[in-house]
């Protein structure tokens, strides 16, 4: 495919230096290697870089002793490149779903490097070093104010890294299917967006001033989070709905949804191999095409904020499950009832750790406080998913792309006739 041709292109020039890599993070320790993944970002011979790629990521395999760099600097590294699909990969590795997964991430290829000819090319960006010393930041202020695991969640929940979660709590939310309460999503994006208005109305500022800030709040939060599906469906979701909203123009969801997914669609064909963008995509989208019908039911004995609540929920559950069956194989029922407890209680709780953040520097006393709050919050979210990690999941092994493609077709033409009926009611009664 001509999208990915350049990768093979790399196995063709003979390496008098090697390739430069920007390392995203700190890899894993495997024996005597450092795997992580890095941004391949050009070859270079004789010291002088001879071809740029855009937009590259690299699987990198480092001897221990030769990874001394920060994550952001680019380091100059002799070794090969092995693409994607190549012979000299395991079955594992060439397998077809795997393979899709990493082009849908941008990845085009291994990197085994050597350790003795690795040296620092480039050191970190000011803005890399200063995303760094924030990470930092937010790890001391949690560790030190309240007891592990809940840090770990807290640090989790506002960086995106869940690498800090430990194993046992990873496997609790998974199992009670609300590891998605991880994921930075448009949930961290609306609160932020909405606490820096707030602040800047304070100070009587415009309110389209405020959003046109927003944008650049926004922007840099992403940056912050990272290369992450999730993170920028809701930052463009959200630069899209303030730009309208500051043209005057008409904000349909659906409208901003789709372009969306086209943008991030043509940026990345592969994308759509990534069950992380499937996901965010399709929950977004049940919430806008099916909540308000199921909402108007619940409405009749329920009041306005739990039939919201509950209309949400089950909105993305109907659009997401085919996608965890497809992906995963398996489904947890039990996150309909979860998720009633703990989207209210996640969204207070990281409301409540922006303000220790924001609080600590000014009154460790003050921080403490808040802290204890948080401390609950996270425990209590922490034992509702336990008790529903004990429920069964439904397992499907096998369940295809066309299977997919026929629920989600199914479930559309369902809601254009909910529309449709909803458009036709509209004009009789005004007739």
């Amino acid at each position: 495919m001509l999208y990915y041709s350049e990768p093979d292109e790399i196995r063709n020039i003979s390496l008098t230096d090697g390739v430069l890599i920007k390392h995203e993070g700190y890899g894993v320790v495997k024996k005597r290697y450092i795997t992580g993944r890095g941004k391949l970002v050009g070859i270079a011979k004789e010291g002088r870089v001879v071809k740029r790629f855009f937009n590259r990521n690299v699987i990198y395999n480092l001897p221990l002793m030769a990874y001394h760099v920060k994550p952001g600097a680019v380091t100059l590294s002799s070794g090969y490149i092995s693409p994607l699909g190549a012979s000299d990969r395991s079955v594992e590795e060439n397998h077809s779903g795997f393979r899709n997964y990493l082009l849908s991430t941008n990845t085009v290829g291994f990197f085994y490097g050597y350790s003795k000819k690795t040296k620092i090319y480039r050191n970190p960006s000011y803005f890399r070093n200063l995303s760094l010393e924030a990470k930092v930041y937010i790890h001391r202020v949690f560790e030190n104010l309240l007891p592990w695991p809940q840090s770990s969640f807290c640090e989790a929940l506002i960086t995106g890294n869940r690498e800090v979660i430990p194993a046992f709590l990873s496997m609790v939310f998974k199992n009670s299917g609300t590891i998605h309460i991880l994921a930075v999503s448009g949930l961290h994006v609306g609160i932020l967006l909405g606490l820096l208005t707030l602040l800047l109305r304070l100070f009587s500022v415009n309110i389209r001033v405020s959003l046109a800030i927003g944008i650049i709040f926004i922007s840099l939060y992403a940056a912050f989070i990272g290369n992450r599906v999730s993170v920028q469906r809701a930052s463009l979701m959200g630069v899209l709905g303030i730009i309208g909203f500051i043209l005057d123009r008409d904000r349909n969801f659906l409208n901003i949804l789709s372009l969306s997914f086209v943008v991030l669609w043509i940026f990345n064909p592969f994308f759509v191999y990534n069950p992380g963008f499937l996901l965010s995509f399709s929950s977004v989208l049940g919430i806008v095409l099916f909540a308000p019908y199921i909402q108007r039911f619940f409405k009749r004995f329920l009041n306005q904020y739990i039939s919201g609540l509950l209309s949400s929920t089950l909105s993305v559950q109907v659009f997401i499950m085919p996608v965890m069956f497809y992906f995963f194989g398996e489904y947890a029922i039990s996150n309909v009832i979860a998720n009633l407890f703990l989207i209210p209680l996640v969204g207070l709780n990281l409301g409540l750790e922006i303000l220790v953040l924001a609080v600590y520097p000014i009154s460790i006393v003050l921080a403490g406080i808040i802290s204890e709050v948080v401390t609950l919050i996270v425990t209590i979210i922490i034992y509702i998913s336990y008790f529903f990690s004990g429920f069964p999941l439904i397992r499907i092994m096998f369940f295809p792309a066309f299977a997919l493609v026929t629920y989600f077709a199914s479930i559309l033409s369902i809601t254009a006739c909910f529309r449709a009926n909803a458009f036709y009611r509209k004009i009789i009664d005004n007739g």
